[in-house]
């Protein structure tokens, strides 16, 4: 999301007239960046319950896929509000969310019914 930062993109981010889309781009602006720290530092919690196999470790990671999968679609939400309609970006980030979701859904699959996990984190 860095394009949102440089060049021409900033300059018309400075530079709208009307006050509702610059209040959704701010909006938009700091969610990325909040829910970007928020993803680094749960990944960082859940990598941490791996190497060390804690129980948690199942239920944290199956937390952290759904929520990631709410907050691309808020995120989706506020692209939709700010862009225009049929736009790359608009497809470029529900490609993103669709994607999230399928390999959530494989993911705890995965988690929830195989023996071996199920083996590995029950101490």
């Amino acid at each position: 999301y860095k394009f949102l930062f440089y060049g021409k993109v900033d300059f018309f981010l400075s530079s709208l007239e009307q006050p509702s889309l610059q209040l959704w781009w701010k909006t938009l602006i700091y969610f990325i960046v909040i829910t970007s720290t928020f993803k680094i530092i749960c990944s960082l919690f859940n990598i941490f319950f791996l190497f060390k196999r804690k129980r948690i470790f199942r239920f944290s990671i199956i937390a952290y896929t759904i929520a990631a999968i709410l907050t691309e679609g808020l995120k989706y939400f506020f692209v939709t509000q700010v862009i225009e309609p049929n736009t790359e970006i608009i497809y470029i980030v529900f490609s993103q969310w669709n994607e999230l979701i399928y390999f959530s859904v494989v993911l705890s699959a995965y988690i929830l019914i195989s023996r071996r996990v199920n083996a590995v984190f029950s101490n």
